[in-house]
């Protein structure tokens, strides 16, 4: 397999520490206060006499701008919005931020908000008045329903959009399972991975939390033992490379010195309801630099998470209006989502 050049996450490493303190998971922001995702897809979101561009994050509940500098002026600027307004600390709104709540700077209301790696947003607490449909109006009209496409580079294009899909054909389906603590976050579950051809076994109870599809972290989050396992298996078959030094979260990693071709273990994710997804070479791995590259999984001991190098270049639909049932985890599963790889479908 050869290699592919000038693909790097050095950014996750390097940046580990933002001017946010943002964890190195999210992928960098131009400017401002908050240092949540990186994804690039966008949405275009109408302000007075304004376009804002933001990102779409399917594993955030708050939705967050960035404020405007004097060498960035396609950034938000409250000023010349005339209905903006800044939450004292002694407001209702402020006080009801609960945890969220980041205390007082210059009279004004702070946030902040941890996300499942670590990852953090924060910044001044304020409202404004926007012109948008309702929910309810959205949701009658588009079948609460949207696929989005996340694309290989910051070169290519992605897209969302709202309804269902001209064909199903080319998707398989997974049920979406709503757990009371994530109410607010899509959910499927995934039973097991398959290295080099087999499975690892791991027990349908590591999983029974469910993985947030999350549109804005990077690196796919797995159980801490089902990660182990992972991780084990995969160096198993790579014994005859040399192991590079951890790199943050990033701790599976490879030195491929001088060398223009390697071979690596397939990996596929099991999820519920028996889809299978094959990931290829650039799903499984991220180059740390041109010589090193690190299996793109990492551990974690709170919420799992499928991340954006193994969903981009897939069109993940959301089905939220399709009920369904299932009684592998004893839950009801509320939704149904599917994946499609478009051109070379290999589920």
């Amino acid at each position: 397999m050869k290699k592919e050049p000038n693909r790097s996450v050095k950014t996750i490493v390097e940046n580990k520490k933002r001017m946010d303190g943002g964890s190195p998971n999210r992928a960098d922001q131009p400017c401002g206060s908050t240092g949540h995702a990186g994804v690039p897809d966008h949405r275009w979101h109408r302000l007075p006499a304004a376009t804002q561009n933001m990102m779409i994050d399917t594993g955030s509940n708050m939705s967050s701008v960035h404020f405007s500098t004097p060498n960035d002026s396609v950034l938000f600027d409250p000023v010349k919005s005339s209905t903006y307004a800044l939450f004292s600390c002694a407001s209702a709104p402020c006080t009801q931020l609960g945890e969220d709540g980041n205390g007082c700077s210059s009279s004004q209301c702070q946030y902040v908000v941890t996300y499942g790696d670590d990852s953090n947003t924060t910044g001044t607490y304020g409202s404004d008045t926007l012109a948008l449909t309702t929910s309810k109006t959205t949701a009658a009209t588009y079948g609460k329903t949207f696929p989005y496409l996340l694309p290989e580079t910051s070169r290519s294009l992605g897209f969302l959009t709202l309804g269902m899909p001209n064909s199903m054909s080319v998707f398989v389906m997974t049920p979406m399972f709503k757990y009371k603590n994530m109410s607010n976050f899509y959910t499927i579950l995934l039973e097991d991975i398959a290295v080099g051809g087999r499975l690892l076994d791991i027990s349908l109870t590591i999983f029974i939390g469910g993985s947030v599809i999350d549109s804005g972290t990077i690196i796919r989050q797995l159980p801490t033992r089902a990660y182990s396992a992972l991780s084990w298996r995969f160096k198993a078959g790579m014994m005859k490379y040399l192991m590079a030094s951890p790199a943050n979260i990033l701790d599976t990693c490879f030195d491929f010195t001088e060398l223009d071709n390697f071979s690596f273990p397939s990996v596929a994710l099991v999820f519920n309801g028996g889809t299978v997804v094959d990931l290829v070479y650039n799903r499984i791995m991220v180059a740390l630099d041109e010589a090193t590259e690190c299996i793109a999984f990492a551990a974690t001991s709170s919420l799992s998470i499928i991340g954006t190098v193994q969903q981009r270049t897939f069109e993940v639909l959301h089905d939220v209006g399709k009920g369904a049932s299932s009684g592998s985890v004893r839950t009801r599963a509320d939704y149904l989502g599917g994946l499609h790889r478009p051109h070379v479908c290999r589920l």
